[in-house]
Order: structure tokens, then sequence, then C-alpha cells
């Protein structure tokens, strides 16, 4: 028996990867609702397994209030994003169908971050070229604590993280190919990965529709200068074909979305925003009023900048920009310019926050203290692992998919940086991107004391 699970593992590792990181997240998750919470640390319980202090608790309270309408009047009542909240719609089904308790939904939450952790394992496979690296590299997403706010309580967290490494798995998948002749199967199957990815981003985040479609063109574009590059002698209608697919796919993309953040037409209305008491300059001007544009850009790329700039102003506004996490949130961007100044601090925020002096810090509830050490811990290791990602950035210079895995979680993380001013925040939101580039920092240790061990073995035998 035990022989035949080992070589189950060695002919199917992402597979049973799978199932040991599905069954690990719901045991834990399991433990921290039913064990840690209610009987460890009490004083951290909210009631139904929940932690004190966070949104889950107010999404439990209206998945049970549109559970209990649905049982009263019928499915007519139930509505899939209440209030804009598309984990609640999906709580409110299993609670009207089970029991009104978040435990139903570990099974959910813990196939989401199993499928999650794979793809993550999948797509350093396709960079390292070795299973059992890839699978040690993706540990850390998996075993994380900060995960634990998504999988074992109720947040849309899991579901975006999922559907974003869907949307970058389909991509890297495509970008395997070589030449203009795409296998029809192969090429189906990245582009209905990939669809499944948007469709699962925006069910919880419409306007990460945007992003992966920004994700799609960065990849439509370079996969497109490959292909004219190494087809110039033979460009044939095939060629062209493939290439107006690229582009399609992150249109199509794009148009799924409703949000209007980052359309130019909005970006100059004047967008009202509440001032928030002990913020510098809460009298906050529309952007229309402040924004400079910059001579030589195209217009529609420097709409895209105004956009971030009135998130980052209307999250300061919302009073979210405030409080014992908050950084940088006197900081406003009135022109590209002002982007170009503040990327050393992004780099700084969105790769090394939080910094060691908030490790140890209280908070301004009792779980804020304790995560804040459990956030300590974390960052500590991937302090490591950004050693090593110069290593592995040299050792697999030549794969593209590295350099294109590795540049877009990149730019992820600082777009997040850049719209979002408060540290406690950033660290959630930006969990997938960060955590991609931590798990390319393992694999280059990993490869590193490999080499340096096989160095040292062929040393030995000189």
């Amino acid at each position: 028996m035990i022989q035949k699970i080992k070589n189950h593992i060695f002919h199917h590792p992402f597979q049973s990867f799978f199932w040991m990181s599905f069954c690990f997240t719901a045991g834990a998750a399991l433990f921290i609702q039913i064990v840690l919470l209610p009987h460890l640390i009490p004083r951290l319980h909210a009631g139904h397994g929940l932690l004190v202090g966070g949104d889950w608790v107010g999404f439990h309270e209206m998945a049970v209030s549109q559970a209990q309408a649905i049982s009263q009047h019928g499915w007519g009542r139930w509505k899939l994003r209440p209030a804009g909240h598309a984990q609640v719609g999906v709580a409110s089904v299993f609670y009207t169908i089970l029991v009104a308790e978040p435990w139903v939904l570990i099974p959910l939450n813990a196939c989401l971050h199993a499928v999650a952790t794979v793809l993550l394992a999948r797509m350093l496979w396709m960079i390292t070229g070795h299973r059992s690296i890839s699978i040690v590299a993706a540990l850390p997403f998996l075993l994380y604590p900060t995960s634990a706010a998504w999988y074992s309580q109720l947040h849309k967290e899991g579901y975006f993280i999922a559907g974003y490494f869907l949307c970058l798995f389909g991509w890297m998948r495509i970008a395997q190919l070589r030449g203009a002749h795409l296998p029809r199967g192969f090429l189906l199957a990245s582009i209905l990965v990939i669809l499944a990815g948007t469709l699962t981003v925006g069910l919880v985040r419409d306007f990460g529709v945007k992003l992966v479609a920004v994700m799609g063109f960065f990849f439509a574009v370079i996969l497109t200068i490959r292909l004219l590059v190494t087809h110039t002698k033979t460009l044939n209608w095939n060629t062209a074909l493939t290439i107006l697919l690229f582009l399609a796919i992150p249109s199509a993309t794009k148009e799924y979305s409703s949000n209007h953040y980052f359309d130019a037409a909005q970006i100059t209305s004047q967008i009202t925003l509440q001032p928030s008491a002990g913020l510098h300059d809460v009298q906050l001007a529309p952007l229309s009023s402040i924004w400079t544009n910059s001579l030589g850009l195209p217009g529609q790329i420097d709409a895209q900048f105004a956009a971030i700039s009135q998130i980052r102003r209307d999250y300061i506004g919302s009073g979210s920009g405030r409080g014992a996490t908050a950084v940088d949130s006197d900081v406003r961007f009135a022109d590209v310019t002002d982007f170009l100044e503040y990327l050393p601090r992004a780099i700084q925020i969105g790769l090394l926050a939080p910094f060691p002096q908030d490790w140890v810090v209280d908070g301004s509830l009792p779980s804020s203290a304790a995560m804040r050490k459990v956030t300590g811990a974390e960052m500590l290791i991937a302090y490591v692992a950004y050693c090593f990602i110069p290593y592995i950035l040299w050792r697999q210079r030549r794969n593209l998919s590295m350099w294109m895995f590795f540049q877009i979680n990149i730019l992820f993380v600082l777009l997040y940086t850049y719209t979002v001013p408060n540290v406690g925040t950033l660290y959630r939101m930006r969990y997938g991107f960060f955590m991609a580039v931590v798990a390319l920092g393992v694999a280059g240790a990993v490869f590193a004391v490999q080499d340096f061990l096989l160095a040292k073995r062929a040393d030995k035998f000189k």
C-alpha cells in the first residue's frame, strides 16, 4: 500500500501536491475555527469560528441575513453580489442548503487555496524544469499563516488569487509554444483556463479584470514580437492569425469588466471625496483640477496614470489611508513625473513592508499585535528569498517565461503600492503577486544549494 502511494506521488506529483495542499488547508481551517479561536485564544474569538476585528464578521452576518431571506421567501431573494461582495452570495447558498456556519465553506476555500498553490508550482516548473524544486518553492505560499485569513474565514482573496493564477498560468502555457502552428487542443485549453480565471477574478473584484487584461496585453505583445522575429522569412497567414489571436484574448477579457476606474473617459470627472480627520491636506480637490497632462505621452497612457492617482486619492479620502498601518498617506500624484519620483519608495514599500520596526509593536486590536509578529516572521523568510532572485534570474536568463512571470508580478505589486497607502491592507491585497516573487527566490535558493553541492562533489573527485 505504501509503495503504491509512493509510486502515485512519483508519477503524479502535482496531483498529489494538490490533495496534500487541500488536506493541509482544510485541516488548518477546521482547527482554527473549532479549536484555536473558541478554546485556546477565546479573547480573539468573535463567534462562529471567526477572528475578531475582521471584515469576515460582517460578511458572515450578511450571508446569514440573505440565507434567512431565501428560506422565508424562496430563491428569488438570492443575489450573487449583495453590496458588491460575491463571497457573501456564495456563502449564503451553502448557509441555506446546509447550516449557517462558516465551517461549511472550508472545503470550497481549501480547494481555492490548493488550486492556487498547485498553479504556482506548475508555473515554477515551466521556469525551473524541476518538479521537486517547483513544489518546494510553492510551499511558503501554501504555509504562510496570512493566507489563513481567507481560507479559514470569509473573504474574497482566495477567489481573486486563484483566478489571477489561472490567467497567468494560461498565458505561460501559451508562452511555451515556439511556432505559429499552434496545437488546437493545447491552445483551446489555455484559452479556457484564462477565461475561467477572468470569470473568477471578476466575480469578486471587477476592477481585477482590467488587471488580467493588462497582463494579457503584456504577454500578447511579447509573444507577438518573438513570433515575428523567429518567422521573419516565413511570415504567412497562419502567423498573422496567431498574432491576431494573441491580441484578441486580452481585448475580450477587458470587455468583460463593467468597472470604469481605468477608463480614460471617467478619470477627469469630479469625484466627491469625503475628507478624513487627522490627514494632511484633507481638502482633496477634484483630480481634474490638479492633474497635468504629460507632453509627448499618448493620451490613453497618461489617462491610466491619472486613474491610478484618482484611486489613491479616493482611498485616502475615504479614511482608509490612516491608522497604525498607514504609509505615505500625504503623498499625491499630479503628473507622471510624480510617479517616477516615487518609484524607489514604491519598490521599498511594495517588496519590503512591513518593515522590521513594525513587527513587534502593538496593534490597535489584540489580533493586530499577533498578526504583526506573524507577518514579521513571514517577511524575514521573504528577505532571505530575495537574496537568491538575482541568482535564478542569471541561471535561467534564457527562459522568456521566467522574465515575464517576474516582471508582471513586480508590476502588480507596484500598482497596488501606488494605490493603497496602508501596509495592512496592502499586505493582503498584494499576497498573490508578492508570494509569486518570493517563490521565485526560494527556487533560486534551492538551485544555489544544489549547484554548490554539485560543484563541491565535482571538486572532490578531481
